[in-house]
Order: C-alpha cells, then sequence, then structure tokens
C-alpha cells in the first residue's frame, strides 16, 4: 500500500479509519457516513457480506396451521392477514367468516371472536390489522368507519371513529400514534404518508408520491406506493418503492438513517406489460402490439415489501426471482448493511419475524386453503472474505 511510502503514523491511521469505514479495503461494498446529523448507509449493487457477519440464512419449517388436523371452526375460508404477538400466540384474521382466530406458538387452536356487522363490536370490511404493545389487535374498518381495540381474548376495550375517509392505517406505535396513507386532490393526485394522533387527527406529512392523473393508470405492479413498519424503539422504517432506500425516522419524526442499495432499474418493456396483463386477463385477448401509455413508470419498481425482525434487521423483498420461482429477499443488520440473500416461494408472503422465526402466508396452497407457515431461522456465519 502506497501510504507506507510516508512514513507518518497519522497519515497512515487517518487513511485507515477512513477505509474502514467505507469497507472497501476488505471486500465488503458498502459506505457510511454523516451529513446533515442523517447516518448514511450506501450497499453497492451486488454488496459482499463483511466478516464474520451472518451469512446465509436457511429456513427450516416447523409449523403450519391451515391445511390438515383442524377442526371446523377453526380452519381458515379466507385469510386477510395475522399477527404474532410477544408471546408468539398467532391471531389471525379470517375476512370470509369475519372473524378472529387465535393459536398459540404450538398451532394449537385458542378461541374465535368477532363476527360481520355493523354492531360495537362487529367487523364489516377491514382494511388494516395491527398489534399494540405487543398483545393487543387492532383493526381498521373502513366498513364501519372506525379503528377497534381488541384484547386476545376477543374484548373490545376502545374505538376511534375515523374523521377522514380514504385513510389507510397500517401502523402503531407504543404511544398509540398511527401511520397510513391517504390520497390528497389539487393540482395534481398525491399519496402521502402520514402521521395521525391519538384520536387519528393527521399532525404531519412525512413525504409524498405524484401519482398519474389520467383515468387510465398503470396496473398495481407499476403503482407507486409507500411501505412502512414501526421498528425497534418506535422508529418508523419507510420507503417508496421505485427507490430502494429505506429511510428510518424516530417517534418524533426526525429523519435519522437512510439505507439503500445501488441496484440498476430494470426498464418496463412491451413484453413484459403484454405478458403480466395475459395473467391476470387469461380469458381476454392480448395484442402483442400493445403500446406502453406514456405515462405509465419507465422502469420496474425496486421491491414490494419489507419486515423488520425484533433484532433490528430488514427483510426486503425485491422483484428478483430464480428459475425455482422463489423471490429474493435482502436481509440488512440492525445497523443498515447488507448481510446476506434469502430466497424464499414466491406465492409465500414473510409477514412477521421474531424471535428467529420468520412467519409466512399463503393465500392458497396446493389443496386450496390459505396457510400460515412458521420457518425456523438458522444463520450461518463465515469467516471468509469475499
Amino acid at each position: 500500500m502506497r501510504y507506507a511510502f510516508y512514513g507518518t503514523r497519522i497519515l497512515i491511521f487517518g487513511c485507515l479509519s477512513c477505509l474502514l469505514i467505507s469497507g472497501y479495503c476488505f471486500g465488503q461494498t458498502f459506505e457510511i457516513r454523516t451529513e446533515n446529523g442523517v447516518r448514511l448507509i450506501k450497499n453497492a449493487k451486488d454488496p459482499s457480506p463483511r466478516e464474520g457477519a451472518y451469512l446465509q440464512p436457511t429456513l427450516t419449517e416447523d409449523l403450519r396451521i391451515g391445511d390438515t388436523g383442524l377442526p371446523a371452526d377453526s380452519a381458515f375460508s379466507a385469510l386477510y392477514s395475522f399477527l404474532v404477538d410477544d408471546a408468539e400466540d398467532i391471531i389471525a384474521l379470517d375476512n370470509k367468516d369475519m372473524c378472529f382466530k387465535v393459536f398459540d406458538k404450538n398451532a394449537h387452536f385458542v378461541r374465535r371472536f368477532g363476527r360481520r356487522g355493523q354492531g360495537p363490536d362487529e367487523i364489516q370490511r377491514p382494511m388494516g390489522m395491527m398489534l399494540f404493545r405487543g398483545k393487543d389487535v387492532v383493526i381498521l374498518d373502513q366498513g364501519n368507519n372506525r379503528v377497534t381495540f381488541y384484547s386476545k381474548e376477543g374484548v373490545c376495550f376502545k374505538r376511534i371513529i375515523i374523521k377522514k375517509t380514504a385513510t389507510f392505517i397500517t401502523a402503531m406505535d407504543s404511544r398509540e400514534n398511527f401511520y397510513g396513507s391517504a390520497f390528497s386532490f389539487g393540482e395534481s393526485v398525491k399519496l402521502n404518508l402520514i402521521k395521525f394522533d391519538q384520536e387519528l387527527v393527521p399532525v404531519a406529512t412525512i413525504a409524498s408520491l405524484k401519482m398519474p392523473a389520467e383515468k387510465d393508470i398503470p396496473p398495481p405492479e407499476l403503482m407507486e406506493r409507500f411501505y412502512f413498519q414501526v421498528g425497534k424503539g418506535d422508529s418508523l422504517y419507510w420507503g417508496g418503492n421505485f427507490k430502494y432506500e429505506i429511510n428510518v425516522t424516530d417517534p418524533d419524526g426526525k429523519l435519522t438513517k437512510m439505507i439503500s442499495r445501488a441496484v440498476e432499474p430494470e426498464k418496463v418493456t412491451r413484453a413484459l406489460l403484454v405478458g403480466e396483463l395475459k395473467k391476470r386477463y387469461p380469458n381476454q385477448m392480448i395484442p402483442e402490439s400493445l403500446p406502453i401509455p406514456a405515462h405509465f413508470p419507465k422502469n420496474l419498481p425496486f421491491f414490494n415489501s419489507f419486515v423488520c425482525d425484533d433484532e433490528g434487521r430488514i427483510f426486503v423483498k425485491t422483484l428478483e426471482n430464480d428459475s425455482l420461482g422463489r423471490v429474493h429477499y435482502d436481509v440488512f443488520d440492525a445497523e443498515g448493511i447488507y448481510i446476506a440473500r434469502l430466497k424464499h416461494p414466491e406465492n409465500e408472503e414473510i409477514v412477521a419475524v421474531k424471535n428467529n422465526k420468520a412467519y409466512a402466508m399463503i393465500k392458497e396452497s396446493e389443496k386450496g386453503n390459505p396457510v400460515i407457515r412458521r420457518y425456523r431461522i438458522e444463520w450461518k456465519r463465515t469467516n471468509v472474505v469475499r
């Protein structure tokens, strides 16, 4: 290394410090720096895990709910989503029977509660499901224009009336602040990421996306949207899917960290658009010469969901997949540095990761049933610099 020729320990120490922060001298491809009080973690296009870091997680199924062996009242007719509480109990919402079904951590059915209707404790049209303080269930019920709190035992103990329509609230923190997205209409149509207080009054607009004004909107796969989740310490993790960037704000709304990965966008081609439309409308004739409307995005989004685990790791579901139909998840550590790539079946959505267990939802299994699967995650370390 040419810096050795200077013979000055201060220069050598300064150079080594800079290299250690960037990570490039050991074959790692990330850079960390601070700008205006915000910690920036930039991962390269093809990052290589740090020496001794977690390298490759392997998933082994250890629990399944929904396929076989359940009494009639605990099987799923349909599956909206589910939560995993701090006791590792699973609380699922069956949106056909319109009730909650509770299972313990060994998949034993415990109870069901709730029903369809417009009464005080009933559910009409769920649009968001959240866990409050690790144990209680919170449901956004747009059909009844309210947010309802239930204990795991099925007792409804709080209701909040929604003061504005078209609000999609899907996250909350321990202080009872809510986070959701809502459209605003003016000179342009915008999708806003909003923080709400305990009474569902908007208190801050965190970010905005400009939406296409044309009536012929892009298909859902090409729509800009926000993904967000409350993580450790009530921090909000959020990002727009057309930027490979996850922002972290503290409970007071201050931006503290930005995690990114330098990935080349994949262009939207006519063949890709026609293929997607044929999948969605198999009984319709889709012309191969179908033009791409000018207002459609020119590139595909970078990701379509992410999940934060209880140790601060982030699992980002990308749009990349392999020949076996497995989707690639990029995994970042609590600092925001890339540590692994996880491959998982495309028909499964990882909903939660807790205590080194991944919980996935299958809308329809090979037997035609909605299923919840739990996997035990094993992390393999490496001492080899790649």
